[in-house]
């Protein structure tokens, strides 16, 4: 049996309080300039770490998507920002500059051309974190993830077999240089940054923002763990 799994934002499933939806986002999503609430300029993003950059885009999509819940009323809160429905228009045009800015900057930065089939490897360590991805991979479920690209933006897709049941799971994802981002399934607060060359993506927890985002209600994933994570995708016989 076949089903298709959509992405889900962890951090939808956080909390409602008195009647109205609340939606925290935690550290992991915090786009450059979101501290200090001063978009980052064109020249500052051509210069800063493709990391940084790739994943502000993916934080900056991810968050234009939940505005909806602040249009039905809810209120969305990450950093030092509160979106509600009396601001949320004003909010909507500031991220959609802020990702246009970005979107500028990566196509002349550049990125690296990656579509095509990868055979999945994951060290133990992977096994014992909380991300769907990592563990399937792990646990031998996952033989094959297929990349799609237009430009930077990425779909990794990859077909799931677990207890007799199969479905299929696309993650969206960003590259910048040969830098890739992109995040867990099931959790948009368990991100993954990693680097292409040679045929081979090497993928990593992003270490410091996962534990710094966690719910203090719910036990950490182990430091140790996510730091030797990795999961290593290597071109497929046949790849172009």
């Amino acid at each position: 049996m076949r089903h298709t799994r959509p992405y889900l934002h962890g951090a939808v499933r956080r909390s409602v309080t008195t009647g109205m939806a609340l939606l925290a986002l935690g550290a992991t999503a915090q786009p450059l300039g979101a501290q200090t609430r001063e978009a980052p300029s064109l020249e500052t993003l051509l210069h800063a770490p493709a990391a940084d950059v790739a994943s502000s885009y993916r934080v900056l999509r991810q968050l234009i998507d939940l505005l909806s819940l602040a249009e039905r009323g809810g209120t969305v809160q990450w950093g030092l920002r509160t979106v509600t429905r009396d601001n949320v228009e004003q909010v909507r045009l500031e991220l959609e500059q802020e990702l246009a800015t970005l979107d500028t900057a990566i196509t002349q930065r550049g990125y690296g051309a990656i579509s095509g089939s990868y055979e999945p490897r994951a060290t133990k360590e992977c096994e014992r974190i909380p991300s769907m991805w990592a563990q399937t991979i792990r646990a031998g479920a996952i033989k094959t993830v297929k990349i799609s690209q237009e430009e930077f933006t990425l779909q990794l897709i990859q077909e799931i077999s677990l207890e007799g049941e199969s479905f299929t799971a696309e993650i969206p994802g960003i590259i910048v240089d040969s830098i890739i981002t992109f995040a867990d399934p099931m959790n948009s607060d368990f991100g993954f940054v990693g680097e292409a060359t040679a045929g081979t993506i090497v993928m990593r927890p992003e270490v410091d923002a996962i534990l710094a985002a966690w719910p203090t209600w719910l036990k950490a994933p182990n430091r140790k763990d996510l730091a030797r994570c990795a999961v290593s995708l290597r071109s497929a016989p046949g790849n172009p």
